[in-house]
């Protein structure tokens, strides 16, 4: 039967009118499956969802970056514990009797505050390395246990609180160094997986002839004032000399 021409459904049978509605219904569904589909191109839909993965991904990769520069670092200490113990035998192989076939270098602090020190050096495995810090107490002297055969050393000193620094600025044979507030021992080319990295400027010096040990004297010639605040703490200091 053929529709009326009104509109109605009046003289549809019923079969006819369940089809009708069908596929009316079918219609209806296409047509809001193609605006779900024309919104979600647009992105106006699904976003919180999306947001939701998103930051999801974000904190797993940050959680596998944190665990990665996590382990390195653990790796890292561990091969300076090893690389300390190679260095205290062959000390140990470069000593006869009361001679030493290295250099020691030691740490003289005029002021009357404390001085915290780092160092770049060949090692005895003639590497280059820059270490810190050592802690120098007011009028006192430390006895480092960086050991060296080559008489080119580098410098840098500071105490935060009083804004004193010494430096390499403007001076020949000046370095800069990659360092941080926190206790360092880095070996020149490899990655610095310290927290915090800053450049400082390092100054030179040369040992004496004949290994003698460099001592390296830091003067205050104006003293400074008290300071108002502690210094930023380096955390554990670097290991002084042993009797060897």
């Amino acid at each position: 039967m053929v529709p009326p021409r009104d509109g109605s459904t009046r003289g549809w049978t019923p079969r006819q009118a369940v089809g009708c509605a069908w596929v009316a219904l079918l219609a209806a569904a296409l047509g809001a499956f193609a605006l779900f589909a024309v919104l979600r191109a647009r992105g106006t839909v699904g976003v919180p969802a999306g947001r939701a993965a998103l930051e999801a991904e974000r904190w797993r990769l940050a959680e596998q970056t944190r665990a990665a520069a996590e382990e390195g670092r653990r790796l890292h200490e561990e091969r300076i514990a090893l690389r300390k113990e190679r260095m205290l035998a062959v000390a140990d192989r470069l000593r006869e009797g009361d001679r030493r076939g290295y250099a020691r270098i030691v740490l003289r602090n005029t002021c009357s505050y404390a001085v915290a020190v780092a160092l770049r050096y060949q090692d005895l495995d003639e590497k280059w390395v820059a270490r810190g810090w050592w802690e120098v107490p007011p009028r006192g002297e430390v006895t480092t246990d960086a050991m060296t055969r080559h008489r080119q050393v580098h410098l840098y000193a500071e105490n935060q609180a009083v804004g004193r620094f010494w430096t390499g600025a403007e001076s020949e044979g000046a370095l800069d160094v990659t360092i941080t507030d926190s206790r360092f021992d880095q070996v020149e080319g490899e990655p610095f997986l310290y927290e915090s990295p800053r450049s400082a400027s390092f100054y030179r010096r040369e040992a004496p002839e004949g290994l003698a040990d460099l001592t390296e004297v830091f003067e205050c010639l104006a003293e400074a004032p008290p300071p108002r605040s502690a210094p930023p703490p380096k955390g554990e200091a670097q290991g002084k000399a042993t009797e060897r």
